[in-house]
């Protein structure tokens, strides 16, 4: 009798936990983070919001996109990349690889260039053939960012990924 007892408290409990209403670890609120770019000017704040959008801010403090402050806007998905190159001797350049996920582009204060693959290529990395990994040339400062699990990397001057932030499979909610 007291094993079925027993028995019978434990479905209940499970029953219990199982119905209930729990706060999940990723919800659909803004996800922010922010990081200095080293040897620049410029600090970095990425914002992942629902709906597949993912916002790119530069700028000293870590702010949230508004009409007054550089910021790029992507539309999101599995695959998308982002990759920035940084110049320490120009502290206020930013260079990104052309992408069809821009979706909105805010340049105030900083000097933007969109460069096309090859052209992002033959500037920051050494010659190599499409099947070695790329090698930054110096002083370069590479970024990539992975919106879809939310990693951020920084390589400088060698081919050695530094991660920033090191996201997870649920994209970081």
């Amino acid at each position: 009798m007291k094993k079925i007892i027993y028995i019978l408290s434990l479905i209940a409990i499970g029953l219990i936990y199982s119905c209930s209403e729990k706060k999940q670890k990723y919800n659909n609120e803004p996800s922010n983070f922010f990081f200095k770019v080293p040897g620049t000017d410029i600090g970095i704040t990425t914002s992942k919001v629902p709906g597949a959008q993912f916002y790119v801010v530069f700028a000293k403090d870590s702010v949230l996109p508004s009409d007054t402050v550089d910021y790029i806007k992507y539309e999101t998905n599995q695959s998308t990349e982002l990759e920035f190159v940084f110049d320490p001797r120009n502290k206020k350049a930013i260079y990104i690889l052309a992408s069809d996920d821009i979706t909105e582009i805010n340049i105030l204060n900083d000097s933007l260039e969109i460069l096309r693959e090859a052209e992002f290529d033959s500037l920051f990395f050494e010659p190599r053939f499409r099947t070695e990994p790329p090698i930054l040339k110096y002083p370069y400062i590479q970024v990539n960012i992975y919106p879809s699990h939310y990693t951020i990397s920084m390589t400088k001057y060698e081919p050695v990924n530094n991660y920033i932030k090191e996201g997870d499979i649920y994209g970081g909610w």
